[in-house]
């Protein structure tokens, strides 16, 4: 009974490694700053690309001038700066802020040291997760209100299998950053969720659509 126990908390321990990164991963994370700007600059690249994936504005290459076309590249390029910007910096330092101060680790990890390192691991989260949101976007590029009702079920399961994923990833890592326990998995989980998801997803949303998707032309 114990090596079975044994062995199946060892398949589930690397299984969540696969899937959530291991803990040495998130250990390993510094606060250098080199290649920082570059990699926040991807993430906003991601943004663009997910949500080109849904809205099609890649359609704005296509029936044009050249004119219309170099406008266009400079918005998408300026959009992918700010996004990257705004995606990682109102995700990461809010949080960041509040899991330092009430980590364990509070008195030996500085707070700009734990911000940079939470950045990284929340960059690092979307090579990840970003693959997996591309795929139900493509798999469910035509769906609309007036798809079955199966559809709607699947893709609302899967959108939120991601969320749920994605929290998740932030979480083991702020766990390991700023030394928490297992019991304060709950609230940190809950704290990513919904700020990350709910409150800055929107609010990237709502720049892309209501902003950015109707400056091109």
């Amino acid at each position: 009974m114990i090596t079975v126990n044994f062995y199946t908390e060892t398949s589930m321990s690397k299984f969540l490694d696969f899937i959530l990164y291991p803990k040495a991963f998130y250990e390993k994370l510094t606060d250098k700053t080199k290649r920082l700007f570059w990699c926040i600059s991807l993430i906003g690249l991601i943004d663009i690309i997910l949500f080109g994936l849904v809205y099609n504005i890649f359609i704005h290459f296509s029936n044009g001038t050249p004119g219309d076309y170099l406008i266009n590249a400079f918005i998408l390029i300026a959009s992918v700066f700010i996004l990257g910007f705004l995606d990682v910096f109102f995700v990461a330092l809010p949080l960041s802020d509040i899991f330092h101060r009430f980590s364990p680790k509070a008195n030996v990890l500085k707070k700009q040291s734990a911000r940079i390192i939470f950045m990284k691991a929340y960059i690092c989260s979307h090579f990840i997760i970003a693959p997996v949101s591309a795929l139900v976007s493509i798999l469910f590029r035509n769906i609309t209100v007036t798809s079955s009702t199966l559809v709607l079920l699947c893709y609302i399961l899967l959108e939120t299998l991601v969320m749920v994923w994605s929290a998740a990833l932030l979480t083991r890592g702020a766990k390991v950053i700023f030394g928490y326990s297992n019991d304060a998995n709950p609230p940190v989980f809950l704290a990513i969720f919904f700020w990350s998801n709910i409150i800055v997803g929107r609010v990237l949303f709502f720049i892309l659509n209501s902003g950015i998707i109707k400056l091109l032309r």
